[in-house]
């Protein structure tokens, strides 16, 4: 059986994106296997980091509505509660999709096969959620910037 030149171009990068991939879920595999925390060290950064941001929420809301003080909120810092909020959700958000690629139990081949197997599979999906928050981050950040002045 002979291929004409196009199917066999597609054919060998066909061949090839498979080798990519199993070999990136082999990897994760292996290191999700070994790991004490059940996780790809990525996402493990990515949970310290927006967990990180959650712990500061308590400060975040007594910068805008300090304790004893009832008074309705100025515009600016109306808009400021709201980016804060929308900024946990998001991070809530992150915070459950990590979770579902964390191992209960460590040392379980199949399992952390196919932990890996899903990490690889919502890496876009992780990816769109971080930028997410990483723009209401810098949107909060200059919101607090600004209520500052």
């Amino acid at each position: 059986m002979v291929l004409d030149p196009v199917t066999a171009v597609g054919l060998a990068g066909n061949i090839v994106q498979f080798i990519e991939l199993s070999s990136n879920v082999i990897s994760k595999s292996h290191e999700i296997y070994k790991s004490k925390s059940g996780a790809v060290r990525d996402i493990l950064d990515l949970e310290r980091l927006t967990q990180a941001l959650i712990t500061l929420d308590p400060q975040i809301c007594k910068t805008i509505r300090p304790p004893g003080i009832l008074s309705a909120l100025t515009a600016e810092q109306q808009q400021l509660e709201d980016v804060r909020l929308h900024c946990m959700e998001i991070a809530s958000e992150l915070m459950k999709a990590i979770k579902d690629l964390k191992m209960k139990h460590a040392l379980q081949r199949w399992k952390s096969f196919k932990k890996a197997l899903r990490t690889v599979w919502e890496k876009k999906k992780i990816e769109s959620i971080e930028m997410r928050l990483a723009a209401c981050k810098t949107q909060l950040t200059m919101h607090a910037i600004i209520d500052m002045r």
